[in-house]
This record gives C-alpha cells, structure tokens and sequence, in this order.
C-alpha cells in the first residue's frame, strides 16, 4: 500500500513544509539535478535565510539502506554537496519542518521527535523526543504568532483514529489536542493565527479544522473522489490548498470554512504533493500520470486553480516532495538508488537569435523561441517601458509601429507564459528609413501593325489580369507583364509584373490569366500602377503574332 506524507505552507517568517509519497505534452525547462545526494530524498523543508549561516537551505530526509534514517542540508546558493547531519538513530523519518527560527525538526514514524539547530547543524541535547505517537504521518512548526514553540505531530494510524499532538519546545513536554481525529490523516497545517490546524485524511473527502486550545474538530465536505493527501495556507491565512489522491485540488476560505469556487481536476493520475510559489501566485503541484503516464510539475493560478504551466519532468522520475523559493522550485525524484532532487527554474527561457529589419517608421524583429506555451512576446525601446504584444502572440516575427525615421533604437524582447516572464534579451539596433518614393512612368504600347495579335479588352479580377483572343489552331501563348519605375534619384528601372503561358490545344477562344508578382503588388498598394501588357501567340505552323496594350490597375 503506499504511503503518503503532508506538506505545509510557508506563513510569515516561518519555513515551507513539503513531503512526498514515500513511494518510488509539455515543454521541459532547463532544470538543474542535484545527483549526488548520499541518500535518496524523502522529505523536503525550506529554512529561511535569515537563520541558515549559508543562506536558504533545504532539509532532506530519508532512510537509508540499512535502515537508518538520514537528515542533510543542501545549501541553494551553489546548490552544490548536501552536508549530512548527525542524528540519532529513530525509525523510518515521517517528515521534517523548519521552524522560525531555521531550526530542523524531523518526526519519526514512531512519534520521536530529532530537532537540529540552525547554525551548527547539531542536534538538539538529550536525545529525541517521545511524543506518544504510534505511527506519525507529518510534522508542522507552529507560526511566528500564537504558540512558536510549538510543534504539532499528526498522528494517523490507518485503521484506528488518530490524533494530533502539541510538543512545547521550551519544556519538552507534549499534550493531545485532540484523539478524535479520523483514520487515514495524512496532511497537517497550522493556520497563521496559531488557532486552528488543518487536517486532510484518505479516509474520504473531507477537511478537519482543529481549534488547537481545545481540539473541537469542524469537518468540510469536498467534492471528488478520493480524499486529501495535502494541505497548503497561505501567509495572510485566507485560503488552504487541499491536494487529493486522485488528482483534484480544491480551494478552501477559511474565513467561513467553505469552497471557495471549484475544485480542478488534474487528469487521471496521483497528485504527490502541492505548494505555494513565493509571492502566492500559484499553487505548484507534483503530479504522476496514470499507467505509463509522464510526470509533471504543474502550476494553477491560486485564485481560479486553472492550469497556467505544465513542465514534463525527466522521463522516468517519481516525483514526491516539492518547494518554491523566488525564481526556482524545487522537486524530490526519489529512488531505490540514491534519486535525486531537480531544481527547475520558473521562468520561461528569454527569446535567441534576434535580428532586427527597418522599415518605413517601424522596424521588424525576427526571434526564436523552444516553448510551445508561451503566451505573448513584450518589446522594450532604448530600455524603456515594456509593451506587450497585442493581440497577444508569441511567434516571430513581431512588427513594431510608430517609430521615427532616421533615428535608432535598441531593441530588447522577453516572453510571457502563464507562470512567469522570462528575463529581457541582448538589445539588436535599427534605424527605420522612409521608404524610396516611385512614381509608375506611363507606357506605350507599339504595335507589329502587320502581324499584330487583336485580344480582347484585359479584365482585372483582384490581382490578376484575364485576357481572352482567338487562336487560329493549335499552338502556345505567352503573356509578360511589366512596369516602368522612376525612382527619386531620376533612375528607371524596369520590375516584371507578371507571367503566363499556356499550351493552346486547338483553334478557338483562349482564356489567359496573368497574376501579379509579389513586387507589383508591393507597388500597387502605394499606389495606382499601369502595367505594359505583352502578349504572343506562336500557332504550331505559321507566323507567331503579337500584341501590346496599357492596362491600368487602381491602387490596391
């Protein structure tokens, strides 16, 4: 039967809590592997940096081949060795917290309880602490409000009820808060207030909300299937995130404990764990796909819990725990091996390869991109305000309006999606220039006056010209169109206009269409244009015959 583990939320001034299953189409971001862990990670807590000598740390736990459970720290501002941490010897590890103050407080399945000080990475005298527990599912430190010397064990045995228990670490003494909790409780939170606590079980779909002063329990019915494996609130303590098996994650207010709005269905498959980004944004989700299913790393928008990202994590991979630092989020892949922990940076990477075309006023900036979800391209002129793209697109090229010839620009580009924006591009250099002015000078046709071939008028139908004559039998018809310019710098210059021909199988009526060239529509639509007509008839025995006349065209 698998195992699953609870996560928390970061609150002000404390640590995000996440843990995993203990359980071994979408664009994949360039993400960092963390390898060489000494032990396959378990249970992830963020320490926040202004209690980590090293900066922000994440704690991992696990237990080892032969048994004995593990705690390091792996240091984010290299991201480089974890360093193990000496602890004494306790039974599989159940989750792990980080409280205020930075320090490491890992809860063992049999309810012992190992705390670990910030700055020497030592354990805590006198050995761990034994809080009663039978069988201990999750950990939570208490807010910096409140009780912070508290920490709160879940204990949820799968048959019999559970409980949660309250460890004061100023006296090391424990007290139950309640015994009447359901079978099956799995994920624990502590609201920011230090009032109540959050409970999500397996046993079915509901919520517990436990008053912590004296362990009246209030129960939330949730839609779906399955029930809770996690449960996330945010800072301000306004809503819980509540994550089931079965793949749904559903919106609480906790001001009146209700659903907020609707639940999101994630697909067929297992949601291991959720959390929030650093500004609350999003709900990150490590999601395993069904059967032979990919995995992912999801974000929701936190207010709609509508899908804004899907990254497809390594092929292969189990993913468990997971936590967000600004820019980055971090997910547990564990293994029968040593596993691994991918780092997974949030923005979408930056546009490559940008050239930059002037034009009259206006300039064109040709760019590439590796990401199908990108929802928009931004441009910003000599470093000034971005602007978005409008309608919105992310393909290349972009055309950028309302310049001012003569004068250059540096242009830089960044792309949007719906988690995050990408960081701003080289800048590329143009100078828009007016487009040279041609006049069309007229023609006149001159006509073989003793062979010349007598067509009927040329009709125009859009861009192309229809000329119809007679042919006295078989044999081909050819048709050139073209047009004289005049530049401004008094120079003529002579652009093909169009061109056909047509193998004439027998004598009558012969229809030929001579469509505009992509340059003589360039030059229709500044203007009128009048186009010298030529047309020849060579019949299979005989002279061939010729025609010239002036077709004008309007400007198109």
């Amino acid at each position: 039967m698998r195992r699953f583990r609870h996560i928390t939320a970061a609150v002000a001034g404390m640590a995000v809590l996440v843990v995993m299953s203990a359980t071994a189409g979408a664009y994949t971001r360039p993400s960092v592997p963390m390898t060489n862990l000494s032990v396959s990670p378990d249970a992830l807590a963020l320490a926040p940096s202004t209690s980590s000598p090293n900066g922000a740390s994440l704690f991992i736990t696990r237990t080892g081949s032969d048994s004995t459970p593990t705690l390091s720290r792996l240091f984010l501002n290299d991201f480089s060795n974890a360093v193990p941490i000496d602890i004494i010897s306790a039974s599989t590890p159940a989750g792990v917290a980080s409280t205020v103050q930075g320090r490491a407080v890992m809860v063992a399945a049999d309810g012992s309880i190992t705390t670990v000080f910030p700055s020497t990475g030592a354990p805590v005298a006198g050995g761990p602490i034994n809080t009663g527990a039978s069988s201990a599912r999750a950990v939570a430190a208490a807010p910096g409000v409140g009780y912070p010397g508290r920490i709160y064990v879940l204990n949820g045995p799968t048959a019999s009820a559970g409980s949660l228990i309250a460890l004061n670490t100023s006296n090391d003494t424990t007290s139950t808060v309640t015994a009447a909790l359901p079978a099956q409780a799995r994920a624990l939170a502590i609201e920011p207030t230090g009032l109540h606590a959050l409970v999500a079980h397996t046993f079915d779909a509901t919520l517990k909300r436990v008053l912590l002063a004296d362990g009246t329990i209030t129960s939330l019915s949730l839609a779906g299937g399955a029930g809770g494996v996690d449960v996330v609130i945010d800072a301000a303590g306004a809503f819980a995130y509540v994550a089931g098996i079965d793949g749904v994650i559903t919106r609480v207010r906790l001001s009146d404990f209700t659903v907020a709005g609707s639940s999101t269905d994630l697909g067929d498959g297992e949601l291991r764990a959720i959390t929030l980004s650093a500004d609350e944004q999003h709900v990150f989700a490590s999601f395993q796909g069904a059967g032979s299913g990919a995995s992912s790393f999801i974000a929701l928008d936190a207010t709609t819990l509508t899908v804004a990202r899907t990254l497809e994590l390594p092929t292969g991979s189990n993913p468990g725990s997971i936590a967000a630092t600004s820019g980055y989020a971090f997910v547990a892949l564990p293994s029968a091996g040593l596993g691994s922990i991918t780092r997974i940076e949030l923005k979408p990477d930056a546009p490559t390869n940008l050239s930059a075309t002037a034009g009259d006023a206006s300039a064109r900036v040709a760019f590439e991109v590796n990401d199908s979800q990108l929802r928009n391209v931004e441009y910003s002129l000599d470093g000034g305000p971005w602007v978005a793209r409008s309608p919105a697109a992310a393909t290349s090229p972009i055309t950028i309006s309302g310049l001012t010839n003569g004068r250059q620009y540096a242009i830089q580009l960044r792309v949007v999606d719906g988690l995050a924006t990408s960081v701003e591009t080289a800048a590329v250099t143009v100078t828009p220039v007016a487009t040279a002015a041609v006049t069309v000078t007229p023609v006149t046709p001159t006509r073989d006056a003793g062979n010349a071939l007598r067509t009927r008028k040329p009709t125009v139908r859009g861009n192309t010209i229809v000329t119809v004559f007679s042919a006295t039998g078989p044999g081909t018809a050819t048709q050139h169109g073209t047009i004289v310019l005049a530049t401004r710098a008094g120079r003529a210059r002579t652009v093909r206009a169009c061109s056909t021909t047509l193998r004439v199988q027998k004598a009558g009526t012969v229809t030929l269409t001579c469509r505009l060239t992509k340059q003589a529509r360039a030059v229709r639509r500044s203007g009128a244009i009048r186009v010298l007509l030529k047309t020849t008839f060579s019949p299979a025995a005989g002279a061939k015959a010729t025609g010239e006349q002036v077709v004008s065209l309007k400007r198109a």
